[in-house]
């Protein structure tokens, strides 16, 4: 799969119960992610995306970018790709999870 982002600002507004990362890469998959030349996108997070300070948060990634295992991320082109964590991380990969910058 490919997903291209062309001036996309993305906020997870999530409760104590319902946070997760706004970009999820699911078990087992890949994904290449180009942020489109000149555009600035912008991922971000609530702060209930913490399942360490939430617990009744039993759906929170920890993260804005999380690569479950087994997958592979690859962020590439010539935009600017912000990722603004709020809940704990800006990036998390799961066991075996990959992540390719290009």
């Amino acid at each position: 799969m490919r997903i291209v982002l062309a001036g996309l600002t993305l906020t997870n507004t999530g409760t104590e119960t319902t946070a997760v990362a706004p970009l999820l890469v699911n078990k087992s998959n890949t994904v290449i992610i180009e942020a489109y030349e000149g555009a600035t996108n912008t991922l971000t997070d609530s702060i209930y995306n913490n399942g360490d300070v939430y617990a009744a948060n039993t759906v929170a990634e920890n993260a804005v970018l999380k690569i479950k295992a087994g997958s592979t991320a690859t962020l590439k082109g010539g935009g600017a790709l912000n990722l603004v964590a709020n809940g704990k991380n800006g990036i998390k990969s799961g066991s075996q999870g990959v992540l390719n910058l290009k």
